[in-house]
């Protein structure tokens, strides 16, 4: 069985109550990781429309491993996906602190900056993170762009390197996850398989 994910995979804290799941006495509480994870015999696919914040999906797979779940295999992410940075969550901030009184309650999670991205077409997908060739430059023009829209987002060529090598690590441990989505996906609609849509 696989339990697909299209919509943010990033979820907003209103949805914790219904995520937090208990597993042989042990609670888990998924941001990232699709609850279907904690169904042994399900396959987890994160499809093209979710945007993930690399380091906390890897800090739950982390924890779901150190509690004997296994995740190796069991999870799909498509190559469309859109990566969501910790900067993306200081523009959040950024952001809600302009509007002033008419703050719009953000959680700061970055979900909507990272959307923003996507939607301008300059947001780095998954398949980005294979070609380091060219994502520094992408990066660069993201933050670049961040930092001559808000006077407090300071930017530094320093931030970029570093930013660039923990990409690299992360790329290198995501590689086994990647895969297409959407003919995984399309098969397994078409066989039954289930559908888990997240909200953002």
């Amino acid at each position: 069985m696989h339990y697909i994910n299209f919509g943010a995979l990033h979820r907003v804290e209103q949805m914790l109550d219904i995520l937090s799941t208990t597993l042989k006495g042990k609670k888990f509480a998924l941001h990232l990781v699709p609850s279907g994870i904690l169904n042994e015999e399900t396959t987890c696919v994160v499809g093209n429309g979710v945007v993930v914040h690399l380091p906390g999906f890897f800090k739950e797979i982390d924890g779901l491993e150190s509690n004997r779940v296994s995740c190796k295999g069991r999870i799909l992410v498509s190559d469309h996906v859109h990566v969501l940075f910790d900067f993306h969550q200081q523009v959040d901030g950024l952001r809600e602190a302009e509007l002033a009184k008419s703050f719009i309650g953000t959680t700061k999670r970055g979900i909507g900056p990272c959307y923003s991205s996507k939607v301008n077409r300059n947001g780095i997908r998954v398949c980005d993170l294979r070609h380091m060739d060219t994502f520094p430059h992408k990066l660069d023009l993201l933050l670049s762009d961040a930092a001559s829209r808000f006077k407090d987002f300071k930017y530094t060529p320093e931030m970029l390197r570093e930013e660039v090598e923990r990409y690299k690590r992360f790329a290198e441990r995501l590689e086994p996850f990647i895969c297409d989505t959407v003919e995984t996906g399309g098969g397994t609609v078409e066989g039954g398989g289930g559908c888990g849509g997240g909200v953002l």
